[in-house]
């Protein structure tokens, strides 16, 4: 890619009512009425600019400055930011889909909530001509896309290109990757707590001392990929997606590395231990067991510990589970039919295909001395496809749920918190949803009637 450089050869800034004019141009451009013309602003200083909310799609940004740039819920659709400079900007909320960031330097930017559907963000190489064709070097030019130490919380990059891109301690928690192409990126120390990875291709990168802590990695490509060191724990692998060599750097599940305890044995010492309110046997700690399929139910582990189990497809109706650990538990399709999960601790878990029809999420009342109510937390638990017809969600915390295409039919969500939740598909008949704010969460729609 090459730009021919103005007369002087430095960076064009624009005063505040040129950039202004050059803004309404490119929107009626956009708009088809007469008078548009595209926003060029290629080779152009618009570091600290504060362009939020602006309509910026399909824009020449080419080897623009924006380093510091507000562009907080910008849109930047199809834009073409080859070899930008976007150090440290704010494009929290930003709309990047299939926008060209090719060769661009995104070195602690803001992309929180940021949309990046196929954007391509493999390595580009940007000349910048002279007058006399001679070309000069671009001072924060990189070989390979710079995304260090960026904050992507929720961000949506599936389908994107990040092929060979520098992403050292970046943060993607909660972030979509689906499908997402990293094949050689070096990854080192960053995190992808909860982030959805389903179909990425992580071949050949450099994961190493990075955490996947409740990521779903189904169908993921490991292939060459160094997982030294890296956190895997309560993340979702297909079997056999991991080699024996990567296995053996990564850190896994303590299942995988010896047999379950004696269930019979643990469960009996539980009792006593709820029984005598903790002054004799012992609390049940089955954190990053293997318990898929198995048949627990009407088993009581009120108040256990279950942080990071496997427990897919595990038939635990009517279980006793109230106050219980399962945050980044994999529950994929269990049967937690009718159980009694009031105060119970799913932040993260993963129930896609579960039934929790008739369960009792609701709060645990007159806890301590004050008689506090403890809410059951489910914020960010994946929950997509699950059956919770009936269900009582009185007050629980779903901020960030992934409820699409629920059954929420006759559910009780009185006062529940669904800040940032998706509901798109669910179904709500019936549903109570008295003192809660439904407006601004994706996908929801009035509650039918009868």
């Amino acid at each position: 890619m090459e730009a021919p450089a103005d007369q002087d050869g430095e960076w064009q800034r624009l005063g505040p009512n040129e950039l202004q004019e050059v803004l309404e141009g490119h929107l009626r451009l956009l708009r088809g009425q007469p008078g548009g013309q595209r926003a060029l602003l290629s080779f152009h200083d618009l570091s600290s600019v504060d362009l939020s909310g602006n309509e910026l799609s399909e824009a020449d940004l080419t080897g623009a400055r924006l380093a510091q740039a507000v562009l907080r819920k910008t849109q930047l659709r199809s834009a073409n930011l080859f070899g930008a400079d976007l150090r440290t900007a704010d494009l929290t909320g930003a709309n990047l889909t299939r926008a060209d960031l090719r060769g661009a330097c995104l070195r602690g930017a803001e992309l929180s909530d940021a949309i990046l559907v196929e954007a391509d963000i493999r390595e580009g190489t940007l000349a910048r001509y002279t007058d006399k064709r001679i070309p000069e070097s671009v001072t924060f030019q990189v070989e390979a896309p710079d995304l260090s130490c960026i904050t992507a919380h929720r961000a949506d990059l599936s389908n994107a290109k990040v092929s060979q891109a520098f992403v050292l301690r970046t943060d993607f928690t909660d972030a979509v990757l689906r499908n997402v192409d990293m094949r050689g990126a070096d990854l080192r120390n960053s995190v992808f707590t909860g982030a959805v990875l389903e179909g990425a291709d992580l071949s050949g990168s450099n994961l190493s001392g990075a955490s996947l802590q409740g990521a779903d990695l189904s169908g993921a490509v490991f292939e060459d990929a160094d997982l030294t060191e890296t956190d895997l724990r309560g993340a979702i692998i297909d079997e056999g997606a991991l080699s024996e060599a990567q296995r053996q750097v990564a850190h896994l599940p303590r299942a995988a590395g010896g047999a379950v305890p004696d269930l019979d044995e643990l469960l009996a010492g539980h009792d006593a231990w709820v029984e005598s309110s903790g002054r004799e046997g012992r609390r049940a700690d089955l954190s990053e067991l293997d318990l898929s399929g198995r048949d627990l139910r009407e088993v009581d582990l009120a108040a256990a510990i279950l942080t990071r189990s496997i427990l897919s497809r595990t038939d635990l109706s009517q279980a006793n589970l109230a106050m219980a650990d399962l945050g980044f538990a994999d529950l994929r399709s269990a049967n937690l039919g009718r159980a009694d999960l009031r105060g119970v601790n799913l932040q993260r878990a993963v129930l896609k295909g579960a039934d929790l029809s008739g369960a009792d999420m609701g709060p645990v009342e007159r806890i301590g001395r004050a008689k506090r109510q403890w809410p059951a937390d489910l914020s960010h638990a994946k929950l997509a496809g699950s059956n919770l017809r009936g269900a009582v969600l009185r007050g629980a915390r779903l901020a960030g749920a992934d409820l699409a295409d629920a059954d929420l039919r006759d559910c009780d969500l009185r006062d529940a918190d669904l800040r940032g939740a998706n509901l798109t598909g669910a179904r709500m008949r019936g549903a109570q949803v008295a003192g809660i704010d439904l407006r601004g969460v994706k996908g929801v729609r009035p509650p039918e009637s009868g």
